[in-house]
């Protein structure tokens, strides 16, 4: 066998129509391919955005958190004061009432 003859090569045989049909399917796989690798990339951009967006809504959440306990701290100081300031009104009451009565 010489060297031409062990070498690949297309027979006239081969119908062009046969050649053009898997031309255009390799076309169409690789064109293919490259839309899925489009969304592929649009859907990580989704993903990295939503992450970014889910890292500042806990941040936001602990910074809520950490002001309601303070403002429920607040609000605990405020209801000692109130009750004091009504055992004083009452004893006050009291008083006048008894010097009244006298």
């Amino acid at each position: 066998m010489t060297e031409d003859e062990t070498r690949w090569h297309l027979d006239k045989r081969v119908p062009i129509a046969l050649v053009i049909l898997i031309l255009a399917q390799t076309g169409s796989a690789i064109w293919w391919a490259s839309a899925v690798n489009g969304s592929i990339l649009a859907l990580e951009n989704r993903l990295n955005f939503n992450d970014e967006t889910n890292r500042r809504q806990y941040d936001r959440i602990n910074i809520d958190r950490e002001a309601s306990r303070q403002t429920a701290k607040q609000l605990a100081r405020v209801e000692g004061l109130l009750q004091s300031i009504d055992r004083q009104v009452t004893a006050m009451l009291s008083h006048i009432m008894k010097r009244d009565q006298k």
